[in-house]
């Protein structure tokens, strides 16, 4: 019975200590402090050999399997405070990158739209071609240059290498001064970029 008692207490403090770190990662926070690390391994090693304990099993196996569970529960937590922070900064950099559109990138072409769509993993830019129309021709030209100049300038970009180690695809739209209709496009992502 007394066994049982210690076990109920100290899953109460792991589950207080899982609480501890993983609260702080669902907002970016790393569990980056020694007592986090110190706590998690703590209360899983305790955890799992008073879990042996009750069931009459070797107490070692349950402090191995106790630092497992804490060494996997850590990495968890890092995974997710790395993934949470890199799409908060993402999408505050897409929300103030759009309080300054429509914005002239060089002389023809402006930037007049980004848009971030955190769980699909898709960042696109928009862009305008300015000036006359581009005819049929002119377009098939200007999609030859981007997969043949601009993308390999782009996979080369260490801006980039952040968002595409996150898992996310990169969309560059082109369209004509005069409508919305896309005429050329590029997208690349992590494979593309190997």
């Amino acid at each position: 019975m007394r066994a049982k008692v210690v076990l109920f207490v100290l899953l109460i403090f792991l589950v207080g200590q899982l609480a501890a770190i993983y609260l702080p990662a669902m907002t970016g926070l790393m569990p980056n402090s020694p007592t986090s690390l110190f706590g998690t391994y703590l209360w899983s090693i305790l955890t799992g050999i008073a879990l042996f304990a009750v069931l009459k099993r070797k107490k070692w196996i349950g402090a191995i399997l106790g630092f497992a569970f804490g060494f996997i529960t850590h990495t968890g937590a890092y995974i997710l405070a790395m993934g949470s922070n890199f799409d908060e900064k993402l999408a505050t950099e897409v929300r103030n990158l759009n309080k300054d559109l429509p914005r002239q990138i060089q002389e023809g072409l402006e930037l007049y739209g980004a848009e971030l769509d955190i769980e699909k993993k898709e960042y696109v830019m928009k862009y305008r071609i300015l000036g006359p129309s581009l005819d049929y021709s002119q377009r098939a030209f200007l999609q030859e240059n981007l997969n043949a100049e601009f993308k390999p300038k782009l996979c080369s970009e260490s801006g980039l290498h952040e968002a595409l180690n996150n898992g996310y695809r990169i969309s560059y739209l082109y369209a004509d001064s005069s409508s919305a209709e896309s005429i050329a496009s590029l997208t690349i992502d992590k494979l593309i970029c190997k």
